[in-house]
């Protein structure tokens, strides 16, 4: 099968735009996250350490928090990516390139282990969600 270069610049430009909305929802919950349960005094968010340091005495409901915006920002940056893309190809790899963030950050970042099992199961099924949602419109009115 031959894809034309039209089709693979929307699936590049609509997994680009799932990612960016993507980051962009997990931005804006982390502010919202900080802001509902800041930081013990001291915490610079930008070492490493100190940050270790202050999630390990954070409570649950902070990890809910974050847990809960990068469920939603994968099932956006998903179906951002697959109605751009006009292509479930965009979806599947805007979702992955998610979940891969996400993991690198659990990993850098000491969470619990119930945070890691609820990841590796929920933002593969909010990529499937996000996957699942109605393809644009063309301009006929008849989905791609």
């Amino acid at each position: 099968m031959i894809v034309s270069t039209t089709s693979t610049r929307r699936r590049i430009a609509g997994t680009a735009a799932g990612l960016a909305s993507g980051w962009l929802v997990v931005f804006l919950n982390e502010q919202i996250t900080a802001i509902l349960f800041p930081f013990p005094a001291g915490t610079d968010t930008h070492n490493a350490e100190s940050m270790k340091s202050a999630l390990a005495v954070m409570p649950a409901t902070v990890f809910a928090f974050v847990l809960f915006g990068w469920v939603l920002a994968t099932f956006i940056g998903v179906a951002v990516a697959r109605r751009v893309g006009q292509s479930r190809t965009s979806g599947w790899i805007a979702g992955a390139i998610l979940l891969a963030g996400t993991v690198i950050t659990m990993a850098t970042l000491r969470h619990p282990p119930w945070v890691w099992v609820s990841v590796l199961i929920l933002l593969p099924l909010a990529t499937y969600a996000g996957n699942r949602t109605p393809p644009a419109l063309t301009p006929t009115g008849q989905g791609i």
